[in-house]
Parts: C-alpha cells; sequence; structure tokens
C-alpha cells in the first residue's frame, strides 16, 4: 500500500488472476494520479479492481480511461469486462478513449 500512497505515477505489469491494485488502494491514490495497466491482456487477467476503473471516472477527474485499442480493450482485459459488468452501465464504455484519438486531437480530455 505505501508504494502507492501518494505517487504521481502507478504502472503494473503482471500475468496477475486477482487484483494486485485494490478497492483499499483506491483512498490512497492522490487525485490526478496516472494508473499504467499494462498486463491484463485475456479475459483471466485482472491487475486493477473495479473501484480503480471508477475513481478515475468521478468527482471531477478526467473521466476518461485511455488504451490504445477500445475495441480490444473492450473486449480482452478481465479487469475491464469486470469493471463493466459492476456498473450495469453501458455508458460505461463511453469513458473509453483511444489514445491515438486524443494523440490526434479528435478527442479532448480534462
Amino acid at each position: 500500500a505505501s508504494a502507492v500512497d501518494g505517487a504521481d505515477v502507478v504502472c503494473t505489469c503482471t500475468a496477475a488472476e486477482a487484483p494486485v491494485l485494490t478497492g483499499e488502494h483506491v483512498r490512497l491514490l492522490k487525485p490526478g494520479c496516472h494508473v499504467n495497466a499494462v498486463g491484463a491482456c485475456t479475459p483471466r487477467f485482472h491487475e486493477l479492481a473495479p473501484e480503480v476503473f471508477a475513481a478515475s471516472v468521478r468527482d471531477g477527474a478526467a473521466g476518461r480511461i485511455l488504451t490504445d485499442s477500445v475495441e480490444a480493450c473492450l473486449a480482452e482485459p478481465g479487469e475491464v469486462r469486470a469493471y463493466l459488468e459492476v456498473t450495469g452501465d453501458a455508458g460505461a464504455r463511453d469513458h473509453f478513449v483511444g489514445i491515438g484519438d486524443v494523440l490526434a486531437g479528435r478527442v479532448k480530455i480534462g
């Protein structure tokens, strides 16, 4: 827990099947913290708990979750699928944005 307390950037790159960044960690993440989850690329991998996604889009946060491919992100990582299941809200899909769209100026964040 102390590794994420007040951090500007938190990176995960694992083959974890249970979240390594949990709901307990959310209270330690400072506003604006960049969470970079790299390893969850199959339905059985879960680096982030659903609460981490929820925290990134609430209470004045940028409201966007950046990904290399929105289509792949919504279909493959178990952690994203778990977040969408927990929210029960199809609108949650709108929070995911391709980083290429941001870099090309098609989508503005912040």
